[in-house]
């Protein structure tokens, strides 16, 4: 077994803050993928002349490609406990989006509010199973 060199720690994979860090790296990135994607949506819509009936079911992708992409981030550097990293990583971005949604809809949330929550938190929690069953490239 080879020695440690001196003057170096030991990274601990499993520590509460190393876990911590990563939900909010995740939560982070979900967060401006989202408002990318929303940036994007919007010009789309804005170019493009489609009927008002489409934004709702285009807004929820937009949620839950953000949310996939936090749980994915979240949970790909320790490839294990996805499910649950990755539902943790989607709670700043669910409140984020909560808070966008309260000002566009000057504070008035609906059931549409909470069918986009349980999407985002599915989609949260199947990129972190994805990130986490997903093989290391052998080189």
């Amino acid at each position: 077994m080879p020695k440690r060199k001196p003057g170096r720690a030991v990274r601990d994979e499993s520590s509460i803050k190393s876990i911590s860090f990563k939900i909010i790296r995740g939560s982070i990135i979900g967060i401006i993928v989202f408002f990318m994607l929303t940036a994007l949506l919007s010009l789309f819509f804005l170019k493009a002349d489609f009927p008002q009936a489409v934004l709702p079911a285009a807004s929820m992708a937009v949620s839950a490609v953000a949310a996939l992409v936090s749980g994915f981030v979240a949970a790909r550097p320790t490839r294990k406990n996805g499910l649950t990293t990755g539902v943790f990583s989607a709670i700043p971005l669910a409140a984020a989006v909560v808070i966008v949604l309260l000002i566009a809809n000057k504070g008035d949330l609906g059931l549409y509010t909470v069918l986009m929550l349980l999407i985002m938190a599915f989609f949260a929690s199947l990129g972190g199973v994805i990130a986490a069953n997903k093989k290391k490239k052998v080189r």
